[in-house]
């Protein structure tokens, strides 16, 4: 307001006149009320005022709680205040100025900014609980936090607070969670922080055991888990002390296990941070070992071969033994023996072996502990049957005696038994002995090979001077003779196969021969006498073998047979034994 200022004198009886006038203009008045506005998530206040006459210029200030200030000026009635800080409360006072004076400073006004993003994140497993605390940097304008955890398989867990920290409980393991933050204040609400979380890792899985009983250890093996920087074993049986081991790798191994034990193994992995809980656990028994030093005695009792089965006894309580054989019965793959003896608490077991049978024999043991894997295998033959088609061509004076091939026999022995004791008249690998002043009565054929000799055959057949046929036209009678030696000899006369080759490479015994017309399988024995090893019998398609685990120093012999399975098994004779000696390697 603009004034004129004035003087005069006055007393009791008159006034003088006024002196020069002279001018004053006041200050510009106060501004009685401003608003400030402000968008979320902006760095711009709007600041607002009623406009006053004559007032020309007007300064806006906006102080943080920081004691930073920014500030604008205007000659209208409202101000923009830039580069506004979030998370900020600001003070702000507007004065106007002319040019004279500036005047009183407005009341001061207080406006929040939004809240900024949540920073600082932090995030610490909970390890017993398969949660996660997370705490993050306080805001002064906040008033609640929304914490949201999102998992790849659409779990979701949130959680509220009004502080800079919130728990999430029971998280999945092994999975890679999504974190996401905002601030609320008084009217806005922030952008979101994220981050990842990855879980603690889910305990192993797919657990194996494999027992040792040898040295009575057990190696239990699982499934990698991601994350993981070491694994923690524990095994333990009934009430009996825990055993532990550790690994950085996929298996550990236990020791000392107690053979017959019932043991329970579990694992837990550990990321640097948390371990995980222990695995399902896994069963197993420290089963006893497979017994060893398995033999078979043949033993012939009356008319039959048995076969006398022993081994080791196995170093562990409550042992009990089964025998396992399996064969062909008259080396024929269509006629299959298979045979388990009851469980046994004595380490041998007896049975029968048909004759002409290849077998293999294996024993098992057992106890609480569970049964072990199978005893090396013993492979063996049985002696042959007697020889069949027994039959005689010529005359008794001059006799060519003949018989079919039994199978598994190496060679053949025609005796006399005449009164009642036993002359050998005839020893051959061959099929056929040439004879003199032949008695069908007292002659009998036996098949041979290592394991003894077999039942005789003593039913000979031969020509036949009985067998007449009587002319129509004549009263002559002619005798018919009969040559049995023809009788299907393209079927069931098989010639012996010709070994070709025994060569050697390594431990391994290679085997060559010649294919015989009409065979359908070979049967290859393989011996060593001096070594008193067992027979190994093999039975091949082909014209070849190639047969492993061959001992050093030793002097194998080779014999092979050619087979025909589909005319009542018909076997030749055995070729002639090559053998080739295997030094010491």
């Amino acid at each position: 307001v603009l004034y004129t200022f004035y003087v005069t004198a006055t007393n009791e009886f008159c006034s003088s006149n006024h002196s020069n006038t002279f001018e004053l203009e006041t200050g510009p008045c106060a501004l009685q009320a401003i608003s400030a506005f402000t968008d979320c998530n902006s760095e711009i206040i709007m600041v607002e005022w009623e406009q006053k006459l004559d007032m020309p210029l007007y300064l806006v200030t906006a102080q943080a709680d920081d004691k930073s200030m920014i500030s604008c000026n205007s000659s209208s009635n409202s101000c923009l205040l830039f580069n506004a800080q979030c998370g900020t409360q600001y003070t702000i006072v507007v004065s106007a100025s002319s040019d004279k004076c500036s005047s009183l400073r407005s009341p001061p006004t207080k406006i929040k900014t939004a809240p900024c993003v949540p920073s600082d994140v932090t995030v610490v497993p909970l390890c017993g609980q398969n949660g996660a605390a997370v705490s993050w940097a306080n805001s002064a304008v906040a008033t609640s936090y929304y914490l949201t955890a999102t998992g790849p398989n659409g779990d979701v867990v949130t959680c509220n607070s009004s502080t800079n920290n919130c728990t999430l409980p029971v998280l999945h393991c092994g999975q890679t969670y999504g974190l996401s933050i905002t601030a609320k204040g008084d009217n806005c609400t922030s952008y979101p922080s994220h981050m990842p979380y990855k879980t603690a890792p889910c305990p192993p899985t797919n657990l194996a055991v494999d027992t040792d009983c040898y040295t009575n250890s057990a190696v239990l093996s699982w499934n990698k888990t991601d994350n993981a920087i070491e694994y923690f074993g524990l095994t333990q049986s009934g009430y009996q002390d825990p055993l532990y081991c550790d690994s950085s790798t996929t298996s550990c191994t236990f020791q000392p296990l107690q053979c017959g034990a019932i043991y329970n193994f579990t694992v837990k992995a550990f990321d640097g941070t948390c371990n995980t809980s222990y695995s399902l656990p896994f069963e197993m028994g420290a089963a006893p070992c497979p017994p060893s030093n398995v033999s078979i005695r043949m033993q012939r009792i009356k008319e039959m071969y048995w076969a006398m089965i022993s081994w080791s006894l196995v170093n562990c309580s409550g042992v009990e033994y089964m025998a396992k054989i399996q064969g062909q019965i008259g080396n024929n793959p269509q006629t299959l023996m298979n045979v388990t003896s009851y469980w046994l608490r004595r380490p041998y077991f007896e049975l029968p072996i048909p004759c002409s049978t290849a077998f293999n024999v294996t024993i098992v043991s057992r106890n609480s502990g569970g049964v072990s894997k199978p005893s090396s295998i013993y492979s063996g033959i049985s002696a042959p049957c007697p020889p069949q088609g027994v039959k005689y061509s010529g005359n008794m004076q001059s006799a060519v005696l003949s018989w079919n091939a039994s199978a598994l026999a190496t060679s053949y022995t025609v005796y006399s038994v005449l009164g009642g004791s036993r002359v050998k008249l005839c020893n051959t690998t061959g099929l056929s002995c040439m004879l003199t002043n032949l008695d069908l009565n007292t002659t009998e054929v036996k098949a041979c090979n290592t394991v003894g000799e077999s039942n005789p055959s003593q039913n000979i057949t031969g020509p036949t001077s009985a067998r007449r046929r009587r002319d129509l036209h004549a009263t002559q009678e002619m005798y018919l003779q009969y040559d049995y030696s023809q009788e299907d000899e393209d079927i069931t006369d098989l010639k012996s196969p010709e070994v070709v080759s025994v060569t050697i490479s390594g431990r391994s015994l290679h085997v060559k021969w010649k294919r015989v017309e009409n065979a359908e399988e070979y049967t290859l024995i393989l011996e060593d006498e001096q070594a008193n090893l067992p027979l190994r019998v093999r039975h091949v398609k082909g014209d070849f073998h190639k047969e492993t685990g061959i001992q050093p120093g030793t002097n194998y012999c080779v014999r092979v047979a050619a087979k025909n399975n589909n005319y009542a098994v018909s076997q030749s004779n055995y070729s002639k034994p090559k053998c080739t000696n295997i030094e010491a390697l």
